[in-house]
């Protein structure tokens, strides 16, 4: 029985990691299976610049918070014949981001315009991800070092009887059962996906919210009651994290990079540490680095969020235009 399951992976690879796809997402496609975007962001950005000899020039990195940021928004900003491509991961980390940036050099392309977006989880992150099949860092970003863990991960996911059950149910049923999201197993969110910058909308998200249909008391109620006093996140760039900013530093002066770099404004409202900050504008320069961090008029209102963990794109355009204003 486990050896015909093993199978059932391998015919029906339901994670999309293991033959090659012309794209990932597709429009049409409602219930789908929640993904690991760093491996679809390194996959498609190689298979764009390879198959379909896409110069890329303009990047975005970050994790999924970033993703709210538009191509055609930012091209406001920086031209609109730039090559944007959305160079996000979830649950990205430091780590991931200056391997995306080595590889984009390695692949012989400049950087000539780079948003990068910070928080405090993302500075934490200085080693490759692992263990969860959503996060586990994909193998061409380390030289296929960690191939096989990489690909176990997957299948030990798919071998979990809460999932398999409810992935063999989906499969031959068609139906989609309030058990499979409440495991995680499935997403029924619809999305927009660009396969050429890898861009996903969720305008569904803002129809529901311009007819007033969106915030249900469900939703609500994981917008949480803040302290109305301000509170700081810990210090966290240590000597790991400065040796990789440095190097990401380093590329961007080579290539003499148009960049700016965003701290989110989370809901939490917790500061990311001044100390921090202090060293990022040190480093960067200080009209390069951006904290929204905090409490403050993006910050205090649910309005501007989706969940407590993302905000909307009107945000994000405001920041964009504040940011380029200033400069």
């Amino acid at each position: 029985m486990l050896g015909l399951t093993v199978i059932s992976y391998f015919v029906f690879d339901p994670f999309q990691v293991l033959y090659s796809y012309d794209s990932y997402f597709s429009n049409k496609e409602v219930i789908k299976l929640g993904k690991n975007k760093d491996f679809i962001s390194t996959t498609t950005f190689v298979n764009n610049i390879n198959r379909k000899k896409i110069s890329y020039d303009s990047f975005l990195f970050g994790n999924s918070r970033s993703i709210f940021y538009e191509t055609a928004d930012w091209k406001k900003h920086i031209g609109g014949e730039s090559k944007c491509y959305h160079f996000d991961a979830n649950g990205e980390g430091l780590f991931a981001i200056s391997k995306k940036i080595e590889l984009i050099k390695k692949e012989g392309l400049r950087l000539k315009h780079v948003l990068l977006f910070l928080d405090y989880k993302t500075l934490t992150q200085t080693k490759p991800a692992t263990g969860n099949h959503l996060f586990v860092m994909t193998p061409t970003l380390l030289n296929n070092e960690n191939f096989f863990n990489f690909h176990i991960t997957f299948l030990r996911t798919y071998l979990k009887p809460k999932f398999l059950m409810g992935y063999l149910d989906y499969k031959l049923f068609k139906k989609l059962r309030p058990y499979m999201l409440k495991g995680q197993i499935f997403e029924d969110n619809p999305v927009e996906y660009d396969v050429e910058t890898n861009e996903v909308k969720f305008d569904y998200f803002e129809q529901l919210i311009a007819s007033n249909q969106y915030y249900t008391p469900e939703r609500m109620a994981v917008f949480y009651q803040r302290d109305s006093l301000e509170t700081e996140h810990p210090a966290i760039i240590g000597p790991k994290q400065k040796n990789i900013l440095q190097k990401i530093h380093k590329i961007f002066e080579r290539d003499s990079t148009d960049y700016n770099i965003i701290i989110h404004p989370l809901y939490d409202q917790k500061k990311l540490s001044q100390e921090d900050i202090n060293y990022l504008r040190q480093l960067f320069g200080e009209n390069r680095v951006f904290d929204f961090s905090g409490i403050n008029d993006i910050t205090k209102d649910y309005n501007n969020y989706y969940e407590q963990s993302h905000y909307r794109p009107h945000i994000a355009r405001k920041i964009l235009d504040e940011i380029y204003q200033k400069q």
